[in-house]
């Protein structure tokens, strides 16, 4: 960005310059989209591992010592652990 002051061109020093600000902000969206993204993904694997363990009956639960009211929270367990592996 320049400006004309008595007949001489200034040119603003860089970071004046509102365009810089804008990289950031775009950046900071599009970081903000791959997390939800990342959100939408985990909670659909977490509802098929829910769905899956759901689906089996009573006494295949209890050989894998599962109890079927630890379902919902054996899967977010799972896919807590499952995050933690992908982000390393």
């Amino acid at each position: 960005m320049s400006m004309m002051i008595d007949n001489y061109t200034y040119f603003a020093p860089r970071e004046q310059l509102r365009i810089n600000r804008r990289p950031g902000m775009i950046a900071r969206f599009l970081g903000a989209l791959v997390e939800a993204f990342g959100d939408i993904k985990e909670a659909r694997e977490r509802r098929r591992t829910m769905n899956l363990l759901e689906a089996l009956d009573d006494r295949t639960l209890k050989d894998i010592g599962i109890d079927r009211s630890e379902i919902a929270s054996l899967a977010l367990e799972l896919s807590e652990d499952q995050a933690i592996r992908s982000r390393r």
